[in-house]
C-alpha cells in the first residue's frame, strides 16, 4: 500500500463553500473530527480528497505522511483497517499493531487521516461494530491527529 494520495479532483463543481468550511475547521487550533455522510455516489470521497489537496491544508500539513488517505472499501472488519493503516504508515506487524499505530502517530507532526468508506468494516457481516467504534475512539484520542471519515448512510459511525 502506498502513502500516495489520490489525485486532486479535476472536475469539482458546486462544493467550494463546503470544502472552504471544512478546511477552516481543519485549520483551527487543535485537532478536528469530521464525518462526511451520505448516500453512495454523492461525492463524499471527492470532498475528502479535495480537502487534502487544498493549498491551505497542503501548506500546513506539508511533510511526508502528514496527509493520509486510506480506502476502507475492502476492509472486512476493524482488524483489516488496522493492518491497512499500519501498512500505510510503513509499520511492521507487531504484537499490538494498534498500539504501534497510536504511538507512531502520537510522535509524528500533526497529521490528517481520511478513512474512506469506513462503513464497509463497520457494517461487515459478522464483524462486531463495536470493534470499529473502539478503533475510531482510540484514533480520536490522538492529540496530533485530525480524523476524517466518509461513510455511506446518515447514522454511522
Amino acid at each position: 500500500m502506498s502513502a500516495t494520495l489520490p489525485p486532486k479532483p479535476v472536475a469539482f463543481h458546486g462544493r467550494a463553500a463546503l470544502v472552504d468550511d471544512l478546511v477552516k475547521k481543519l485549520l483551527e487550533p487543535g485537532t478536528t473530527r469530521l464525518a462526511i455522510l451520505g448516500t453512495g455516489g454523492i461525492g463524499k470521497t471527492t470532498v475528502a480528497v479535495a480537502l487534502l489537496h487544498d493549498i491551505r491544508v497542503v501548506d500546513r500539513f506539508d511533510q511526508k505522511h502528514q496527509r493520509l488517505f486510506l480506502s476502507c472499501e475492502a476492509a472486512i472488519d476493524a482488524d483489516a483497517v488496522v493492518v491497512s493503516l499500519a501498512r500505510l504508515l510503513g509499520l511492521r506487524p507487531s504484537g499490538d499493531l494498534l498500539r504501534s499505530i497510536v504511538d507512531h502517530v502520537s510522535n509524528s507532526p500533526p497529521t490528517i487521516l481520511v478513512l474512506d468508506n469506513i462503513e464497509t468494516a463497520w457494517l461487515a457481516s459478522g464483524a462486531p461494530a463495536s470493534a470499529v467504534d473502539s478503533l475510531l475512539g482510540k484514533l480520536a484520542q490522538i492529540s496530533s491527529l485530525s480524523l476524517i471519515v466518509t461513510c455511506r448512510g446518515i447514522d454511522v459511525p
